[in-house]
């Protein structure tokens, strides 16, 4: 986990750095080209225009987005025993306290001695103890697992192109489904095996299964390459498969920003590289759609 986000950070600064060549080299070197072109890529406006009129054309399916996870081929849930323990202790304490004084007189007092210089000595002692207590609480738990995540980007990169993905599927008029209210939906009926309640889930609720994962990648410039893969729900075919390093092409949303003494660097924003997802996934199967 370390190594990937150490990737993720690397391509980060490295996108940065080629953004600003970019910039410099546009504007600095007269008669000269720039270090990075324009990307050759749709425009974003283009892109979802034609997709739009391919998706109505099909009927308008409805579209389930698994963002960094996959649909397991487990039929069967992993079952797991989870053993808790909680234990409360109190300390206990034992302590003596002693005092003393001195008195000087030459009656002798009931309470008391009198030696031949006159003085009066007297002494205390007191002690105390504190009991403790000790409890134990053992808990078993006996259940199926669900599937977890691999979402291994830092959370606001990752909350921010999921967010971006959607809205720019939702512009060409896509139907979304949202994963987690159909789950909720489907196993309110008291079935206790998640992946047949979300097999069924989506086989309700759902048209076409989009799995969108990543992977740490030393060719790609920003040091992740993405994974998509579109599928059919109804005949379990596979539309559309590619990879991507997902580099966001011109037209995109904030790519680059400015900071005080630094110029111009790239966005931490996720926005970019969930608009450049969404125009990918919607160049892809739109064409295999024409075919």
């Amino acid at each position: 986990m370390a190594r990937r986000f150490a990737l993720v950070l690397f391509g980060l600064c490295a996108s940065a750095a080629g953004g600003a060549a970019a910039q410099e080299g546009a504007w600095y070197r007269d008669g000269v080209p720039a270090v990075l072109g324009p990307s050759a890529a749709a425009a974003p406006g283009k892109v979802a225009g034609d997709f739009g009129a391919q998706y109505r054309r099909h009927g308008s399916p409805r579209m389930a987005v698994f963002w960094m996870r996959r649909l397991s081929d487990r039929t069967v849930p992993e079952m797991r025993t989870v053993e808790r323990v909680d234990e409360a202790f109190d300390i206990g304490a034992t302590g003596n306290t002693r005092s003393s004084a001195t008195a000087w007189g030459m009656a002798v007092p009931s309470w008391g001695r009198v030696d031949r210089y006159g003085r009066v000595d007297t002494e205390t002692q007191s002690s105390g103890t504190v009991s403790g207590q000790r409890s134990m609480r053992r808990e078993l738990h006996n259940g199926p697992v669900m599937d977890e995540s691999d979402d291994w980007l830092p959370e606001e990169v990752s909350l921010a192109a999921e967010a971006s993905l959607f809205q720019e599927l939702r512009r060409a008029g896509v139907k979304l489904v949202d994963r987690n209210t159909i789950l909720r939906l489907q196993g309110a009926a008291g079935a206790s095996n998640p992946q047949a309640v979300e097999a069924a889930a989506l086989r309700a609720k759902a048209d076409l299964l989009v799995e969108i994962v990543a992977t740490p990648s030393w060719d790609s410039e920003t040091g992740v390459l993405y994974r998509v893969d579109v599928k059919d729900l109804r005949s379990g075919q596979l539309v559309a498969a590619f990879t991507t390093p997902a580099e966001p092409r011109a037209g995109a949303a904030a790519q680059f920003t400015t900071r005080p003494g630094r110029g111009y660097v790239e966005s931490r924003s996720g926005t970019p590289l969930g608009q450049e997802i969404a125009w990918q996934l919607m160049e892809q199967v739109g064409a295999a759609w024409r075919r």
